[in-house]
């Protein structure tokens, strides 16, 4: 609505003008040839913690942040698109918690491949307006890499990434989507065409690839073949909420 936009830039003014203001931190725990001086502390903490959840914590326990004692993150961590909800849903996020093998594979199964791990997650959708977004004192941190405010890495900028402090109430989630990894039968239009985005072919092929370890005649591992197929997944399905948070909205 134009006066929620409104009522949302005056706030963001107001904020950067706080901002400007703001003490300015030198981040002596970066090295020399890359330190530079934060508007505020609170920005050094954030890009330190967005960019190594494992260098913050050592500063932290080194007291490079003063009186900032506690290691766990003060943030929720969300992202503009559902896609990197999911990637991290279908472990494609990070190695150290990937559910792998998803699909036994074994001749007493014949062609059926069922997954070990049906249900993998969730996905959270929440909306706020601009101007709730902005008094939530959230950090997006593509905008502040935007204006120099902090250097984010290329993974969290591309991640599209909002830090919020400390909580979301709940008021603010409209839905929530269970995430699952499809059984590897016979194919059926609507569960694998409509609620994972495969089309027969691509089924079969993934099928294959999957029972055979192969695609297009090359040889790959299994924990390649169900990445494959756990992308193409994640595209389709983040489409879908993209659409239904729209719906919502509209």
């Amino acid at each position: 609505k134009t006066e929620d936009v409104q009522l949302g830039l005056a706030q963001v003014e107001r904020s950067l003008k706080q901002l400007s203001i703001a003490q300015p931190y030198d981040a002596h725990w970066q090295p020399k040839s890359k330190r530079r001086t934060f508007s505020s502390q609170e920005r050094a903490r954030l890009m330190r913690l967005c960019n190594s959840y494992p260098g913050y914590k050592k500063d932290v326990e080194k007291g490079k942040f003063g009186s900032i004692t506690v290691t766990s993150s003060p943030y929720v961590a969300t992202s503009d698109a559902p896609y990197h909800a999911l990637r991290y849903a279908f472990g494609l996020k990070s190695s150290s918690f990937v559910l792998r093998p998803q699909y036994t594979i074994g001749p007493a199964l014949g062609q059926h491949l069922t997954p070990t791990n049906f249900h993998i997650g969730k996905v959270i959708v929440i909306i706020h307006s601009l101007p709730e977004y902005v008094a939530s004192g959230a950090h997006h941190i593509p905008t502040l890499g935007s204006l120099g405010e902090i250097d984010p890495t290329a993974r969290s900028a591309w991640e599209s990434e909002t830090a919020f402090k400390t909580q979301i109430p709940g008021k603010y989630i409209v839905f929530e989507e269970e995430v699952s990894i499809p059984a590897l039968g016979v194919y059926n239009t609507d569960i694998h065409g409509f609620l994972y985005g495969l089309t027969e072919t691509v089924f079969d092929n993934r099928k294959t690839a999957i029972q055979g370890f192969r695609t297009n005649g090359v040889a790959i591992s299994l924990d390649e073949a169900e990445t494959e197929l756990m992308e193409r997944i994640a595209r389709h399905q983040s489409a879908r909420l993209l659409q239904r948070a729209k719906e919502y909205v509209e």
